[in-house]
Parts: structure tokens; C-alpha cells; sequence
């Protein structure tokens, strides 16, 4: 297969841009590296020279592999030697409990008033830079309309037509959900084992996938019917419960040219314009995980829903989101027409895949409102950050940054980012004093957050001022709720915090000899109260003392390393 000509036509950068795994990179392991004397970046034996702000020297580079906005991912952290990057592998020795704080300041609530009022939230202090992926199982089959028929896509609760492969219950591939992405796109690699290229669904039109560092051209499809499920759906001999499935049809998405030598593939991200018709359970409580073609995917556990399924949990906190620009009415992709330019698809097949089709341009899913503040300085009200499952980190804007007074230049750590077309750019990070999400009931509210800089076009022009990536929710279940079309109920997040387990000390989701560590440190004996603070989470029982019954409880909670500790498990 040769690689998309590129003198077809291009989407125009503010429309791809906004997608976070537009073109992100298969979740292969972070390749091993060092840094020299001057921060530059060693990979396979081979100089990566970056640009951008250079990390500063005698800075510690650590390998990684995070999902970010633009098409891009962070190949490595530089920080400094006297203060680590929080990541969930490098959990903070002591849980990082959720504390309550009362806001009563008026410039803290973003309002102006004589007496100010007070909001109870509930805080998460350092959340690790990194949250989850929500990977999913994706499928396609044949059903579309009528060429030269409708061009919009039909949400469908169950597979209609038939799969392009034989044996579909093994031959799925995987991708992840992905709401900041205003296209679906398949990669080369899953397009192939879904049997796309074979059954002659390429058009031969191309569309531009930009991101941080520069573009990359992919296939753009003819319709066909595009389905997903959750990891959970995955039997223990690895194949696919089909009647799990749910999705659309008459779709057209991208589709990954065969990645030349050296350069990656683009990752399968079901995008916005499928999110957008259905209700996403995410539960972080339990977690998933698959082993396919060698690479080993874990998640949250993800099943999908109708918009308003009797099924769905009632969550008693809600964050209202906007899909924006407003307006929207259907999702549907750009026919090209042969009387007025070249079709290599054919006259009315698609030149550009299906979107959320605003106003002016697709439509992606917004806050209604985020308020920021360091050292002093304060940015509320912010309304134009974008809500992505797809982005592992929490990015703001140069506009957002200069109402905190961040330097560039002397970030509190740096941040290497490899972009769509293989090149390198470094960016600064800077931990925030306080991030805010207004919600109905609870407040999403974090302190010491870490943030990248890094400025991400909109769908509304211009853009954004900042994304929310997952690892504000990685200590929350929720329901993201699309919609937001005309005749749609408006789009929000209902979620709730999850109940720490109480012998996961370290807060690492997982209950080990670390945690045990601390106990046994914590060890008074029998009716010996045990007056340390720094030792008030060993009270498993509810009594003061820390002893043998304090050990049974843990005994009974514990998973081994890098296994999630069961929720349920708790003291008195």
C-alpha cells in the first residue's frame, strides 16, 4: 500500500488539532533512556535532538509513555533531582486523603458579592500526572446506506450488518475512547485486521492529522458500521462477546497509511461523534485487563449505555458540559461531489469523515466553567477547557498561563513530547496551587496539580485554555453522559469519589509490603494507644491502638504489587 498523496485535500488544522488520540501512539512500552549534560534525549543508541524549552541541566529524564492532546505523547519527564514528577507508579509515601475546605473567598468562587458565599468540597492533594486509558474493543461491519443516500451516521444499540472478517469473536482490535477527538480513526495496523482494506473501504481521499510537532496524512473511509464495548466484554480465551457491541453506522473515519520504517502507527480513537450518542460508565473501582497481540492493555472498566438507560447508577454529583459550538444536529461526513472536483471514492463519498457538525465546524464536548490559581494569582471562570478521555494529562494555555504568571523558562519540570510525525519539542510543566471544577453537588477540587503548557486549537477558533485530562478522575466512578444535539438532553459527568481502601497506605491502588511497611511501623500492641499522627490511617479496627486485629484486617486486604486491591475492603 503506498502512502496518502499529498495533494488530496486536507482538514483544515482547527478541526483536527482538538483531538487528543487523533493521532496518538499504540500503547507499546516506553523505551529506555538517559540524559546528558545538557538534557538531551538518547533513544535506541541515537541523538533525539528536541526543541522547545530545554530542560534544565543536571535535570533527572525519566522514560514514559502519557496520551496527550494534539496528536502527541510524553516519551520522558525532566525534573528536578530534589522533586519528583507524581506519576501512579511513584505514589507520595503517605495517602494523599481527601481533605474538606470550605471556599468562601468571592475571588476564589469567581463571583462578586458583599457577602460571599461558601462552597464545601472535597480535595485531592498532588494527583499524579498520569490517569488512565480507557481502552475498549472495537469492531466493524458493512452497513451503511445507499451511495449517494444520507451522509449522517445512525446510532444503533446493537451490530447491524455483517463483519468484514470471518471468526469476528477473535479477529477485534483495540482502541480507546476518546471524546476529545472530533474524528474516529482507525490505525493502519486495525483497519487491516478488521478487514477495511480488503473489502475496498478506503476512498483514496486523504485528510491531515496535525498535532504538537507537525502533520501526518491518513485515509479517510467509505461509510461502514462501527462498534465498541468494554474490556469486560473480553472472555478469558480472549474472544469478544459480540452482543455487547453497540455503535453507529453509515460512519466514515480515518484510517492509518502503513507507517513508513522507524515511524509509528496511529492509534484506533473512537472519537466524539460516536461518544456523543452514548452514555460511558467508567468505573475506576474495578479495573481491566487484556493481552492482545502482545501488548497488554489495563484499564477502568467501560460499558455503554442509551443516553438515558434505566441502568445507568444514580451518582449524587453532576458537572454540566457543552457541546460546542452549539448548534449541532447530527454527525455526518463531507460528500465530494464529482461535478465540482476530482472523487477518488466515487462521486458522493466522503471527503472528509464524520464529525459533530456545529455551527461553523465539528462540536466537542466543554466545561461550563474551571477556576485556577498560584502563588497569588488567579484565572477563574474559565470556560473553554475541553473534557478528554482520550488525554492522560491536564494541559492549560498560554492565555491561562499568563494569568498565573508561569514562566516558561523556569517550569518545575519539563515534559518531552514526540508528535505525530516523529519529531521531539520539549514543554514546560508547572505544579498549580488549586484547580476548581464547579459541579452540582460536589466540587471537583485538586491542590499541587500538575500541569503541561501547551496550546491545543479549538473547534470554536483560536484556542483552547486548557483540557481536563483523566487524572482528575482517576479516583472517581462516573457516567460521561453525551448528547447536546438538537433534540439531545444536555451532556454532563455524574460521578462520585471512590472510598479509599483503607491498607492501601501509599495510595497505589494496591496493597503490598510497602503498604505493610507502614503498619508494621505503626505496631503499638494490644490496649497501647498509638499517639503518632503520622500513623492515624493504621487504625483498621477503629480503636487507637495498632495491633494483631489491625494485622488481620490488612491480611484480608492485601493484593500483592500492581494488583488492585478489592474496594470493599475496609476497617471499622
Amino acid at each position: 500500500m503506498t502512502s496518502p498523496s499529498r495533494t488530496t485535500f486536507r482538514l483544515l488544522a482547527a478541526i483536527l488539532l482538538v483531538g487528543t488520540s487523533a493521532a496518538a501512539f499504540a500503547n507499546t512500552p516506553a523505551e529506555g533512556g538517559q540524559t546528558t549534560e545538557n538534557g538531551q534525549a538518547v533513544e535506541n543508541g541515537q541523538a533525539a535532538e528536541a526543541k522547545g524549552h530545554r530542560p534544565q541541566p543536571g535535570w533527572v529524564r525519566r522514560s514514559t509513555e502519557l496520551r496527550l492532546p494534539g496528536g502527541g505523547r510524553i516519551r520522558a519527564l525532566h525534573e528536578p533531582p530534589h522533586k519528583a514528577v507524581p506519576t501512579r507508579e511513584r505514589a507520595r509515601p503517605v495517602r494523599p486523603a481527601r481533605q474538606q475546605r470550605r471556599l468562601t473567598d468571592s475571588a476564589t468562587l469567581g463571583v462578586t458579592t458583599d457577602a460571599p458565599p461558601s462552597v464545601s468540597v472535597s480535595i485531592i492533594d498532588s494527583p499524579p500526572i498520569d490517569g488512565f486509558v480507557p481502552w475498549i474493543a472495537v469492531h466493524a461491519t458493512d452497513r451503511r446506506r445507499a451511495v449517494g443516500g444520507d451522509w449522517d451516521a445512525v446510532y444503533s444499540s446493537s451490530v447491524e450488518g455483517n463483519y468484514f472478517v470471518s471468526n469476528p469473536e477473535n479477529n477485534y482490535t483495540i482502541g480507546l475512547l476518546d471524546t476529545g477527538a472530533g474524528i474516529s480513526v482507525l490505525s493502519y495496523a486495525a483497519a487491516s485486521q478488521l478487514g477495511l482494506f480488503a473489502a475496498g473501504r478506503n476512498t483514496g481521499g486523504t485528510v491531515e492529522i496535525g498535532g504538537v510537532t507537525g502533520s501526518v496524512d491518513a485515509w479517510v473511509s467509505q461509510p461502514f458500521g462501527l462498534w465498541i464495548t468494554g474490556l469486560g466484554s473480553i472472555n478469558p480465551d480472549q474472544s469478544l462477546n459480540l452482543s455487547s457491541l453497540v455503535g453507529e453506522w453509515n460512519v466514515s473515519t480515518a484510517l492509518g497509511a502503513e507507517p513508513a520504517p522507524g515511524m509509528p502507527d496511529l492509534v484506533t480513537a473512537i472519537g466524539s461523534p460516536m461518544t456523543v450518542f452514548i452514555a460511558s460508565w467508567i468505573r475506576n473501582d474495578i479495573r481491566r485487563q487484556v493481552e492482545r497481540d502482545g501488548i497488554v492493555y489495563e484499564g477502568p472498566d467501560i460499558t455503554f449505555h442509551e443516553l438515558t438507560s434505566p441502568n445507568l447508577p444514580t451518582y449524587p454529583n453532576t458537572l454540566p458540559l457543552e457541546l460546542r459550538p452549539a448548534g449541532a444536529a447530527a454527525v455526518w461526513y463531507w460528500p465530494c461531489f464529482a461535478v465540482l472536483e476530482v472523487c477518488p471514492g466515487g462521486d458522493n463519498s466522503p471527503k472528509i469523515p464524520s464529525v459533530i457538525l456545529g455551527i461553523s465546524t465539528q462540536s466537542l464536548f466543554f466545561a461550563g466553567s474551571v477556576n485556577l490559581s498560584d502563588r497569588g494569582f488567579i484565572a477563574n471562570g474559565k470556560t473553554k477547557f475541553m473534557v478528554d478521555t482520550g488525554a492522560q494529562v491536564t494541559v492549560i494555555g498560554s492565555t491561562v498561563a499568563a494569568q498565573l504568571a508561569l514562566n516558561p523558562n523556569n517550569p518545575d519540570f519539563t515534559v518531552e513530547i514526540q508528535g505525530v510525525d516523529g519529531q521531539l519539542v520539549y514543554k514546560p510543566g508547572f505544579y498549580l496551587d488549586t484547580l476548581d471544577i464547579p459541579a452540582l453537588g460536589e466540587w471537583l477540587s485538586y491542590t499541587n496539580v500538575p500541569v503541561v503548557l501547551l496550546d491545543v486549537a479549538s473547534p470554536e477558533g483560536g484556542t483552547l485554555e486548557g483540557i481536563i485530562g483523566m487524572n482528575l478522575f482517576l479516583r472517581y466512578n462516573f457516567v460521561f453522559r453525551g448528547g447536546g444535539m438538537v433534540g439531545q438532553p444536555q451532556p454532563r459527568i455524574d460521578f462520585e469519589p471512590i472510598p479509599a481502601v483503607d491498607a492501601d497506605f501509599d495510595d497505589d491502588d494496591d496493597v503490598d509490603q510497602e503498604d505493610f511497611a507502614y503498619l508494621q511501623r505503626c505496631l503499638s500492641g494490644t490496649d497501647v494507644p498509638q499517639t503518632d499522627p503520622l500513623c492515624a490511617d493504621a487504625f483498621l479496627d477503629g480503636d487507637t491502638d495498632v495491633d494483631q486485629d489491625d494485622v488481620s484486617i490488612f491480611l484480608e486486604c492485601a493484593s500483592g504489587p500492581d494488583i488492585v486491591a478489592e474496594p470493599a475492603c475496609r476497617g471499622q
